[in-house]
C-alpha cells in the first residue's frame, strides 16, 4: 500500500492520494509542478502565502 501523505522537514504535508486523504482538508495544487499539499496543516512553510507553491525550490524553468 503507498503512503497517502508525507511530511516534509520544512514542515509542508505533501499529499499523493487526495481521495484518501482527509476529505474536509484545505488541499492546493500547484499548477506549475503539480503537487498537492494540505494547505490547512499549520507549519513553518504552511499555509502558504497567496497560494504560492511550498515546492517552488524544486521548481525547473526554462531560461528565456
Amino acid at each position: 500500500m503507498s503512503a497517502v501523505f508525507t511530511d516534509h522537514a520544512n514542515g509542508v504535508r505533501e499529499v499523493f492520494d487526495s481521495s484518501s486523504y482527509e476529505p474536509a482538508a484545505g488541499l492546493a495544487t500547484c499548477g506549475h509542478c503539480g503537487r498537492t499539499w494540505d494547505d490547512d496543516h499549520v507549519s513553518g512553510s504552511t499555509p502558504t502565502s497567496s497560494g504560492r507553491c511550498p515546492f517552488e525550490y524544486d521548481h525547473v524553468y526554462e531560461e528565456d
